[in-house]
């Protein structure tokens, strides 16, 4: 039964050690309990030893015990005071000194920092796991780095949300008894293509927020956060112009749509893509793209005339390879039906008018824009 309450005395210091220190406070709080109890057991043994020690001081100090000097340290035990008494004493004295401690290493580490109103300073001084520090710089850093706030979160429901956190100053209080949930501002929201993984933006909340970026606020679980990052928004739409690209050349590709490729040195050609683009996992990959070539025309000065028209369709199986890099721009036709007139004669000008949809503007029809998706 002794043996029960010391090993309970020394769990309990070194739990009220753990809980009192606010700078630890919360990094213990995620840990399992079969650990908390160890670190517990652990801190709460070196303070019951102190306890201890400091206890026979005292007792030898005020001469309340004595050591015979003519007896071993064996026999001087049987001369000490009741082991109850002891231990109500050794722990009384260790729960002192764990309590003093405490209070000097908090008023030494968060000197300064009003533990009221911002307790977010002393959790951020704790957090231990990446993705707790990028939501409490999401939600703390000054308005003036609001760049560094904006964060992308990948849910397991594949919903991609793009914005920042509420700057709540308990969130992290809630986290410490349990609780997942947080409050977050959308700036974008979207979703993840279930077979590409590309990110799709659906939802664009600025255009009603007339510069208040809280006026959307939604309630989000950390649990079910995949994946954070940081993002820089310049940096994020020109990933996602790349990939949208790729998609719907890959598009025009696998449905042999009708395309016209201006070139830097106004060389256009128009046929259609024989190249396979599956072959291909991004846009970096493609260098040279294949063209099954039905005209060639070149534009004179400033692309006003077309000075010189080749048509080519009476030419089976003519190809050409035409260099990635000096592709200025590539414009395709939904509607292939009415464009391969191979037995009258089409004017280069009205050729140029047939291709209505250009790959590299991201403003394209929501129409073709589905049609990517799916």
């Amino acid at each position: 039964m002794n043996g029960i309450f010391l090993a309970l005395s020394v769990i309990v210091i070194g739990y009220i050690y753990q809980n009192r220190n606010l700078v630890t406070k919360y990094s213990t709080s995620e840990m399992p309990a079969h650990h908390l109890y160890y670190k517990s057991a652990i801190t709460g043994f070196i303070f019951f030893f102190i306890g201890l020690i400091c206890t026979f001081s005292i007792l030898l100090k005020f001469s309340l015990i004595e050591y015979h000097q003519d007896k071993n340290l064996i026999d001087n035990i049987h001369f000490l005071p009741d082991l109850k008494i002891l231990w109500v004493m050794s722990f009384c004295c260790a729960l002192i000194l764990c309590l003093c401690f405490v209070w000097l290493k908090n008023y030494i580490l968060l000197r300064g920092i009003d533990r009221v109103n911002n307790i977010n300073k002393i959790y951020a001084m704790t957090l231990t796991t990446p993705l707790d520090k990028l939501l409490n710089d999401s939600a703390f850093l000054s308005e003036d780095d609001f760049k560094n706030k904006i964060v992308l979160l990948s849910m397991n429901d594949k919903k991609v949300y793009v914005g920042t956190v509420f700057p709540d100053r308990k969130i992290f209080e809630r986290f410490l008894y349990g609780q997942t949930e947080f409050i977050f501002c959308p700036m974008y929201s979207g979703y993840r293509h279930k077979e590409t993984m590309e990110l799709v933006i659906t939802t664009d909340y600025l255009k009603d927020q007339n510069l208040d970026q809280h006026k959307y606020q939604m309630i989000l679980d950390r649990k079910n956060i995949v994946t954070a990052t940081k993002v820089d928004l310049d940096t994020l739409f020109d990933f996602m112009d790349r990939d949208v690209f790729f998609n719907k050349l890959s598009h025009v590709s696998r449905k042999k749509l009708p395309v016209l490729v201006i070139m830097k040195n106004k060389n256009i050609y128009i046929g259609r893509l024989s190249d396979n683009m599956s072959n291909y996992s991004t846009l970096s990959d493609v260098t040279h793209i294949g063209l099954n070539l039905g005209y060639q025309c070149i534009f004179d000065r400033d692309q006003i005339k077309i000075g010189q028209y080749y048509d080519f369709r009476k030419t089976k199986d003519l190809y050409c390879h035409l260099s990635f890099r000096e592709v200025e721009s590539i414009w395709f036709r939904t509607k292939p039906e009415d464009f391969w007139m191979k037995d009258k004669h089409v004017s280069p000008e009205m050729l140029l008018k047939l291709f209505e949809h250009r790959l590299v503007d991201c403003r394209e029809v929501e129409e073709d824009l589905i049609i990517m998706a799916d």
